[in-house]
């Protein structure tokens, strides 16, 4: 068994415990959603005037990058779902493939983007992403493998963008 599903194992046992596992639904299918509005929320209302273009437009295209990255990559790879290839039976069914994590793509985009927007903001999001990238395994719809490569996506993408927008 290698590194990547000895892991996987370990962190979907979390799964057997039914707070861990709600909250990991929970952070998975709603709480990224929250994510995102409160970033544009406070992209729009809670940066100084002269930065509200560059912060939404900032959030808007790393984060759209990120996940089309993560899904082009996904759709090249072909990579089967863990439920599909180990002996589990996993909180919930996503279609399509598993590497890598466009919710891990997307989560760091955000968390880096909130980083460049306020310091503070982007350490909680980069907790949040963390979590985020957790409740992936925990559920079963993710390697450990697939959420670092989303995260590096993410990284990638959202570095990318600022510095063409910084120019």
């Amino acid at each position: 068994m290698s590194l990547n599903q000895s892991l996987f194992h370990l962190i979907f046992s979390l799964s057997h415990n039914s707070y861990i596992a709600d909250f990991a639904m929970f952070l998975s299918y709603v709480y990224i959603y929250l994510i995102i509005i409160i970033l544009i929320i406070w992209s729009l209302f809670f940066v100084k005037k002269n930065k509200k273009v560059f912060d939404f437009s900032l959030i808007a295209f790393s984060g759209v990058l990120s996940w089309f990255a993560a899904h082009f990559l996904k759709i090249t790879m072909m990579i089967p779902r863990p439920y599909l290839t180990e002996n589990i039976v996993p909180l919930f069914r996503d279609s399509g493939y598993s590497f890598p994590s466009e919710h891990a793509a997307v989560c760091a985009s955000l968390a880096l983007s909130g980083y460049f927007m306020h310091k503070h903001l982007g350490y909680a999001l980069m907790f949040f992403a963390l979590l985020i990238g957790l409740s992936r395994i925990v559920i079963g719809v993710h390697y450990p493998i697939d959420v670092v490569a989303g995260y590096c996506v993410g990284v990638l993408f959202t570095s990318l963008v600022f510095k063409f927008l910084k120019k």
